[in-house]
């Protein structure tokens, strides 16, 4: 009778752990986008570092890529 409370326990436990993992995951990825985010504004202002813009903030203005898709 006890023996599947104990089964159910272990999968939410794993289930738990996943879901834990994940969120990790997540956070970590948050991270390095902001770090690439304060990097680039950090290569900004000293002109002895090349700039790592992440291709995320790059924005092209629409008109000039019609311009440039037309030749």
């Amino acid at each position: 009778m006890l023996l599947p409370v104990i089964y159910w326990n272990k999968e939410l436990l794993l289930l738990l752990l996943l879901l834990l993992l994940l969120l990790l995951l997540l956070l970590l990825l948050i991270l390095k986008y902001l770090y690439l985010l304060t990097d680039a504004c950090a290569s900004l202002d000293s002109p002895a570092r090349t700039a790592r813009v992440p291709t995320i903030l790059v924005i092209r203005h629409p008109v000039r890529m019609k311009e440039s898709a037309n030749g």
